[in-house]
């Protein structure tokens, strides 16, 4: 696809591609044996290595003390770690303990990496720290929620009367997806497993 002259050779691609994507190809250089192979490039970086120091810096800047960033970003990196964890560093992302935090938002920035890597959808800055701010909160919650002490109940199968069956059923549903599914299995009146279904649903 490239001429004798190494430019794009825009004869031929005319023949098979519409102008949007003609035009497209117009920004990008053509392949050439002296640059190397074509690879991907982290764009918030000037020389495109992959790094997620820019990105996590800017998230930084808008969930911390501006007060306490400098220190932030300049202790040694054991003393940092330790303070991280220890949950000693002022934010304003939410009420969850600072460790919650870190933690959700380190995984949110190896997984931004993942997405420039691999051509999916990157999250805006913004978007990082709302979803960061909510997966902290639920986790948060859900380690909190009082529930009055620990209360048992035995569960036990009950003979049904000759000639019922039984359906047990159960759904679930992963918040972050969206995706739905749901389950149930169907017994005799011996208890003896009759049907079984499982179904993704959205």
């Amino acid at each position: 696809m490239v001429d004798e002259a190494g430019d794009w050779d825009w004869n031929r691609l005319s023949q098979w591609l519409p102008q949007d994507v003609l035009d497209k190809i117009a920004t990008v250089k053509p392949p050439h044996n002296g640059l190397g192979a074509d690879a991907s490039g982290w764009h918030w970086e000037k020389n495109r290595n992959f790094s997620t120091r820019s990105t996590a810096q800017r998230i930084w800047e808008a969930i911390i003390d501006p007060a306490k960033l400098v220190n932030f970003n300049t202790m040694p990196f054991q003393d940092w770690l330790n303070q991280c964890f220890d949950n000693k560093i002022d934010h304003w992302n939410s009420g969850a303990p600072w460790a919650i935090h870190f933690s959700t938002i380190c995984w949110l920035l190896w997984k931004q990496r993942h997405n420039a890597i691999f051509g999916s959808t990157e999250l805006s800055d913004v978007i990082l720290v709302k979803y960061s701010r909510q997966v902290a909160d639920n986790f948060n919650a859900a380690h909190q929620r009082k529930t009055g002490g620990e209360r048992y109940r035995q569960v036990s199968w009950s003979p049904l009367s000759d000639g019922w069956f039984k359906a047990n059923c159960d759904g679930a549903v992963n918040p972050s997806s969206g995706f739905v599914a749901i389950g149930g299995v169907i017994w005799d009146e011996y208890g003896t497993w009759c049907f079984g279904f499982s179904q993704n649903i959205g």
